[in-house]
């Protein structure tokens, strides 16, 4: 998700203007890369729904629906199996270090590894090749645009 507000400015932590600018910057690149996404799944988080709405409008995908198991420190077994099951692309927006856990788990069976360091409103292309995950790019909204 893009960066959020400070509690103090807002409790529920939603997306602060500069992170609707990072989520749209992102979707803006992901459009021009003709990325498709046919769901966005993300957590109940304020800030979590807004950066997939964003993404989801500018992508125009009609499937973007919170889900639960992707807070911060939930466990990945859930979604990791979810993944590991489906033949078409998904985007999970979600929270850290829950995605880098899943992302090094996917990578190389251990979620503990710390392969990759996601950054706030990153975005990370796996790709599942022959039952294989393989890292195609990591980008964070400064790298794009």
């Amino acid at each position: 998700h893009g960066t959020a507000n400070t509690p103090d400015k807002d409790p529920e932590k939603g997306l602060s203007e500069e992170g609707k600018a990072e989520a749209k910057k992102i979707a803006d690149f992901l459009k021009k890369s003709n990325i498709e996404v046919p769901q966005i799944i993300h957590s109940d988080k304020k800030r979590a729904k807004e950066t997939a709405e964003i993404i989801g409008e500018v992508l125009g995908v009609d499937m973007v629906t919170q889900k639960t198991g992707l807070a911060p420190n939930d466990e990945i077994n859930l979604m990791e199996s979810e993944i590991r099951h489906r033949e078409e692309n998904l985007m999970i927006v979600g929270h850290l270090p829950f995605l880098d856990r899943l992302t090094s788990s996917l990578l190389t069976g251990d979620q503990d590894l710390e392969v990759i360091e996601l950054p706030a409103a990153g975005v990370i292309f796996l790709e599942n090749i022959e039952g294989k995950w393989e890292l195609r790019w990591l980008l964070g909204p400064d790298q794009v645009g």
